[in-house]
């Protein structure tokens, strides 16, 4: 597994406290696949 894939996994995995992180968590995937 690279760290790409790893980093995918985990923030596919994670469920935020709030709308704020969840908007930074989609931020960081959108990035991640682009």
């Amino acid at each position: 597994m690279t760290l790409h894939d790893d980093v995918v996994s985990t923030l596919s995995g994670w469920r935020p406290a709030d709308a704020a992180q969840e908007s930074l968590r989609q931020a960081y995937l959108g990035f991640l696949a682009a």
